[in-house]
């Protein structure tokens, strides 16, 4: 009795596993959008993340020209559980409506679009590294 239950448990956790593992989004796919933005905006590349077979370049997309003392700074940040999808793809719709608007004035909003790109494509909350990023900002 007890080799079948471990046979189960076993059967289980495998199978958990490898739909764990299965690839639900594509990151490059979804972010290829912030290529196309007008002169609105900037796109700069602030890192890359490797993690064992995958590789995701990081970017920050800045709205507004000019910072002055008179400007009035945000960050908009998405991504952050893998598994929580909603603010990546509203995230997305905003940005596509400032980039459609008359440019807004005196305001400068940095966006980091999908902080967790390994959660994203995997639909985990964790990063590749096993980590809950919403409780390792200070690190």
């Amino acid at each position: 009795m007890k080799k079948m239950i471990v046979a189960v448990n076993l059967l289980f956790l495998t199978i958990n596993t490898i739909s764990a593992l299965e690839k639900v989004r594509n990151y490059n796919e979804q972010i290829a959008f912030i290529f196309n933005l007008s002169g609105k905006f900037t796109v700069n590349e602030i890192g890359v993340l490797n993690y064992p077979g995958n590789e995701y370049k990081m970017y920050k997309i800045t709205y507004g020209t000019v910072r002055t003392n008179n400007t009035k700074k945000y960050l908009f940040i998405s991504g952050v559980h893998g598994n929580e999808i909603a603010p990546v793809y509203v995230m997305k719709e905003f940005i596509q409506y400032l980039d459609s608007i008359i440019l807004i004035d005196n305001i400068s909003i940095d966006f980091i679009y999908i902080l967790n790109p390994y959660g994203f494509e995997y639909g985990l909350r964790h990063n590749g590294n096993g980590r809950d990023l919403n409780r390792d900002f200070i690190n």
